[in-house]
């Protein structure tokens, strides 16, 4: 029927679909993409980027520490192995269960060093008879591990450091020594010179 006097509704809310009830989904990209070491392990400090929907939120943390809210690339300067997690949440508070990915970086060379035996008259000086080398490695604290010793006496080929280097041949000689860790991080190269230069007393002794 005809309605002549205006009727007025009030509504308390008023959707058009359904209601939102799906967490949004982060997506996490490293870049490099793949680690540039050995065994997992990034040589060089890689970076983090995490995106979700849009109008939604990111946080993330590292290790044990405090959620934090994302708002841009994260690169990792800290030697180690770092799991990192993260989760985002849309405006009508639907939010992911959280999520990880383990970093492992590893930016420091090994070391090597070198000790004689007898240690006097030590580098540089003449024995007059053999001298041994004992050789060492080690690497940093949290990172990748030491993974071989390998040195070379008077420019031959390098071999695998397994127990003392035992130098005798009369003359000048120079052991040049290396470390390698697990990541495929290469220390300097160090190097120790000593003369061989036997006594006439231990020429004759040999002689006889």
């Amino acid at each position: 029927p005809d309605q002549a006097t205006p009727i007025t509704v009030n509504f308390e809310f008023f959707r058009i679909g359904a209601p939102d009830t799906e967490a949004p989904a982060t997506v996490a990209t490293l870049a490099p993409a793949a680690p540039d070491g050995d065994d997992g392990w990034y040589t060089s400090a890689p970076t983090l980027t995490l995106s979700t929907e849009a109008g939604a939120t990111t946080q993330y943390k590292l290790g044990d520490g405090a959620f934090q809210a994302y708002d841009g690339p994260v690169t990792f300067g800290q030697d180690g192995t770092t799991t990192v997690t993260y989760r985002s949440a849309d405006a009508a508070g639907n939010r992911e269960a959280d999520k990880s990915l383990t970093v492992k970086l590893d930016t420091t060379d090994p070391t090597s060093t070198a000790s004689l035996d007898p240690a006097q008259p030590g580098p540089g000086g003449t024995y007059d008879g053999p001298v041994q080398v004992s050789l060492a490695g080690a690497d940093a604290a949290g990172g990748s591990g030491l993974d071989a010793v390998e040195y070379r006496l008077d420019g031959g080929a390098w071999t695998t450091y397994a127990s003392p280097v035992t130098v005798s041949g009369e003359g000048e000689h120079t052991l040049e020594h290396r470390a390698a860790d697990k990541a495929g991080n290469q220390g300097e190269t160090g190097s120790v010179s000593v003369k061989v230069e036997p006594s006439p007393r231990l020429l004759f002794a040999s002689i006889v």
